[in-house]
């Protein structure tokens, strides 16, 4: 008779599993800013049913909290009748269990989550958008496009926006932080691209033009804004955009006047 495997071997097996799993989890990719898409090792794939679409989003949105099958019903199937929001759940977990690595989604009796360890881009770009500047340019580079564009849920709207912000955010500090004026000048470019009408993002590119004696630049910067809040909201910059733009005029005559006045041996 084969003797039954000892308490130490099934738990080292337990664990041996549980690396594996881990081990799964931490390469295979979520991809969750400019699309939903993971990548099972065979480069990203969008998931081809909207059931299993939205209950990874909202799971994602969740990160590694649990989530109950009844706010899960309730969030993706608001209008239909619980039963059939039950049946379309389990059916949603069935297909996403097959596209995620083993152990990614974790059901607990009525809890569903996502193990803490998987990787998803978004996570990453919460966690590195609030370190250090190698941290900021990192989160910077993950973000490729605004969360889960693809769906249209009241409940994504919320964090969709604040990782827009915290995006901006990431730039601004960023640019601040560039001694070279020509970086930080690029810097606000990029945050004035992805927000035109945010107002300090030009004030801080007039000064790092200026910063690389770019004056006749930062005066065309100022200009620029000028008719976008025209256009836009029908007002004028603010004071601290004139007052520059006024500091950076002085500043661009007294240059000129001393080009013209110098004499050719000069």
């Amino acid at each position: 008779m084969i003797a039954a495997p000892c308490n130490g071997a099934r738990a080292w097996r337990g664990a041996a599993m549980d690396e594996e799993r881990a081990i799964a989890a931490r390469t295979w990719h979520v991809q969750t800013l400019g699309a939903l898409r993971v990548d099972a090792g065979n480069g990203l794939q969008p998931l081809a049913r909207e059931g299993p679409r939205r209950l990874l989003a909202l799971l994602v949105l969740n990160r590694a909290a649990p989530v109950s099958r009844e706010r899960l019903v309730d969030a993706l199937w608001p209008e239909a009748p619980i039963s059939q929001g039950r049946r379309r759940l389990a059916d949603a977990v069935y297909h996403l269990r097959r596209a995620l690595p083993p152990g990614a989604l974790q059901v607990s009796g009525d809890l569903l989550g996502l193990r803490a360890d998987l990787a998803v881009d978004c996570w990453a770009f919460d966690d590195l958008a609030g370190g250090s500047l190698s941290s900021l340019r990192a989160a910077v580079t993950i973000y490729t496009g605004d969360l889960l564009p693809a769906i249209y849920d009241d409940w994504v709207l919320g964090p969709r926006a604040t990782a827009q912000e915290r995006l901006l955010s990431c730039l601004e500090r960023l640019a601040e932080a560039e001694a070279a004026g020509d970086e930080a000048a690029a810097r606000y470019r990029q945050l004035i691209a992805r927000d035109p009408l945010r107002e300090t993002a030009h004030v801080g590119l007039m000064r790092a033009l200026a910063r690389a004696g770019r004056l006749a630049e930062a005066l065309e910067a100022f200009s620029s804004l000028e008719r976008l809040l025209d256009d836009e909201l029908g007002l004028p910059p603010g004071e601290a955009a004139r007052a520059l733009a006024a500091r950076l005029r002085e500043q661009l005559a007294a240059a000129r006047q001393v080009h013209n006045t110098c004499a050719p041996p000069c």
